[in-house]
């Protein structure tokens, strides 16, 4: 009777071993940008592996790397043409900024920008340009129509964020927020950045004012951003766009990539739940993605 309980205990044994090591061989690297503001919220780039902590699902992940986010960069530029932008100060005003503004961010040897402008329907997005190229876009941003935000974002990211492996991959778009048009939903917009690895930038254009425009729409903007790991820019001026576009080329330039091992990471295609968090850093806060999927 020992003779089997000792053999039953060294067989449980081996298979716990077995599945530990075939879990480890299904982990694979997963690298993520992310975001890491100071007790003052200025960008801080000196994080270190010690000063972090992934949760990947219910599983604390090995971080195995850290450092500037220095891969090419993919802008998109998504542009919410439609009526509800009527008369809005802010609207014009980031149509005129944001030449200055790619001029600023974008390193010519490396990055490419694209533009999508939406109204009622979505408009293709264009190919990608280089800085020496922006002259050859030519965008109708003449407002009219619904608007169908929430389509233009997933197409975006559909259309030309996937297969950008080894990119960093970002949208700002220029919306109120408002969508009546779209066949696709909120969540469904933001699962399509997740699963691209596409952080979300909002530059809100509502105005308080405008009639043209809801104002129950700051929410829409303020999800994006979360569940990406971006930001949303709410409640501006159109002479404080200089300033927010100064603000926006700074987290940029910032951007970091964490990498990661978890045995949860090669387990499946589906989405992961993810949390990155200071360890023990004092006034450091991190922005980063809810979700991953481990394709990216």
């Amino acid at each position: 009777m020992k003779t089997k309980t000792a053999i039953l205990i060294v067989i449980v044994v081996v298979a716990a071993l077995d599945i530990s090591a075939a879990a480890q061989a299904n982990a694979q690297p997963i690298a993520l940008s992310i975001f890491a503001l100071d007790g003052k919220g200025n960008p801080a780039t000196d994080v270190t592996l010690g000063d972090l902590i992934v949760e990947d699902g219910d599983r604390t992940a090995t971080i195995t790397s850290i450092s500037r986010d220095d891969r090419p960069l993919r802008l998109g530029i998504v542009i919410d043409k439609s009526n509800s932008q009527r008369r809005s100060d802010v609207y014009k005003a980031a149509m005129q900024g944001l030449n200055p503004f790619l001029k600023q961010v974008m390193r010519p040897d490396s990055d490419q920008v694209f533009f999508e402008t939406f109204d009622t329907t979505v408009n293709d997005p264009t190919d990608w340009l280089t800085a020496a190229q922006l002259g050859n876009a030519h965008l109708d941003v003449q407002p009219g129509g619904g608007s169908s935000l929430f389509d233009a974002v997933d197409l975006a990211c559909k259309q030309r964020m996937t297969g950008q492996s080894a990119r960093r991959r970002v949208l700002l778009i220029l919306t109120d927020g408002g969508d009546n048009q779209s066949r696709v939903n909120l969540d469904t917009a933001i699962a399509s950045a997740q699963q691209t690895g596409t952080v979300v930038i909002a530059l809100s254009t509502r105005e308080q004012s405008n009639v043209y425009q809801r104002q129950d729409t700051a929410g829409v903007l303020k999800r994006f951003a979360e569940g990406t790991g971006g930001f949303d820019f709410d409640d501006i001026g159109a002479k404080q766009l200089p300033k927010v576009f100064a603000q926006i080329a700074q987290l940029l330039d910032a951007m970091l990539q964490v990498t990661f091992v978890s045995e949860t990471s090669g387990a499946s295609r589906e989405p992961h739940r993810i949390q990155v968090k200071p360890s023990s850093r004092k006034k450091l806060r991190i922005v980063a993605a809810k979700r991953y999927f481990p394709s990216n």
